[in-house]
């Protein structure tokens, strides 16, 4: 397959809307990359601009150390996969998946050959005689992808295509799309909204926030490990809490202050925090390391924290509460069988080793 590499890539829509900024990525062969972020954060830009269907305003876009930054798309060997699937609504499913290569003027038995054996991939052969309006929204996809597949592309290339199916099917595609690059071992760069799909599907994940990257890592270490505010947030479901507070020095103890809190910072954080000046900081602490268990808060005196249950959410594997102590409000993800009443009070500490902080002024951490 291939690699691809985006250096210094800016794409800039008169007189002066900026859409991407600074893009530096690589791809790496095999790989299969996923973009999440927001509407308008750029992702489906820098995907076209890979494709070659929107110009780069600065910068240079390689495939194979090819540079392709101004080469049309019909010549960059990728096949691109759409939100909407593009599907002729006048064609079988056959004839789309054979279109472009019989625009290439590829032979017709190889054709044959070709789209035969993308739909046993797929499974999808009994479906090449229909047309796209006698399909559901997930043989539509098949359809798309199958059409990708033939052309034995360099690099594939897909636009959210999961986005316009029910929640179950999107699970299902998602398994499909994995497996299908397994078996391909393709290269692979995907764009997606929805951080579920990025998680589970991506060897590593771009997250971008108004056109600029704010970082690139491993589902794992960006979970476990964000760079920024940001990212913090838009990782995880549900979100992680961030609590606004303070800092301070007491008796050569560092302490976190907010409403209805005054926690005592485990000494292993300090070395973390010494760039951390006493004054304003944005704690951060993932709802399932929100503990309401008494074994665990009675025995960290200095860290309990008492907080009233506004609402119980049951969700069947697992609970959430959302608590607020005097302003402050969190979630607490607890098992499935734990279920508190909502206005009870109860008393909640937060997992030492698994709390972050972030600059209030800059949201970059101090703790990753």
């Amino acid at each position: 397959m291939a690699h691809v590499r985006i250096e210094n890539v800016h794409k800039i829509y008169p007189p002066d809307t900026v859409a991407v900024q600074n893009a530096n990525i690589e791809a790496l062969d095999k790989e299969f990359l996923a973009l999440v972020g927001p509407s308008g954060c750029g992702k489906s830009t820098l995907l076209r601009m890979i494709a070659g269907l929107e110009s780069v305003t600065e910068g240079d876009i390689y495939i194979d150390e090819r540079r392709v930054t101004h080469v049309l798309p019909k010549d960059r060997n990728i096949a691109m996969v759409f939100q909407n699937y593009a599907l002729y609504p006048h064609m079988t499913v056959y004839k789309n998946m054979a279109f472009g290569l019989k625009m290439r003027k590829t032979p017709k038995r190889e054709i044959e050959r070709r789209v035969k054996n993308a739909a046993e991939i797929l499974g999808i052969e009994e479906l090449l005689n229909r047309r796209p309006q006698h399909l559901s929204g997930g043989e539509r996809q098949r359809a798309a992808l199958g059409r990708a597949i033939v052309r034995d592309p360099k690099v594939f290339l897909f636009d959210e295509p999961l986005s316009n199916l029910d929640a179950q099917l999107r699970a299902q595609m998602r398994a499909e799309l994995k497996k299908l690059h397994a078996r391909l071992e393709a290269t692979m760069i995907y764009v997606t909204h929805d951080q579920t799909e990025a998680m589970t599907m991506g060897d590593r994940i771009i997250v971008l926030k108004e056109g600029a990257i704010q970082q690139i890592a491993t589902p794992l270490h960006l979970y476990v490990q964000p760079k920024n505010r940001f990212v913090a947030q838009f990782i995880g479901n549900p979100p992680m809490n961030l609590i606004e507070g303070r800092m301070a020095t007491r008796e050569q103890r560092r302490v976190f202050e907010a409403p209805g809190m005054e926690l005592d910072l485990p000494r292993p954080l300090w070395p973390a925090l010494q760039a951390a000046p006493d004054g304003e900081i944005v704690l951060g602490v993932r709802p399932e390391h929100v503990r309401i268990d008494p074994e665990f808060t009675q025995t960290r005196p200095t860290a309990r924290i008492s907080a009233v249950v506004e609402v119980v959410e049951p969700l069947g594997s697992e609970t959430l509460a959302y608590l607020n102590a005097e302003g402050s409000v969190f979630i607490a993800k607890m098992p499935p069988t734990s279920l508190p009443r909502v206005n009870e009070r109860l008393e909640a500490a937060f997992e030492p080793e698994q709390i972050h902080f972030f600059n209030a002024a800059s949201g970059e951490s101090f703790t990753a």
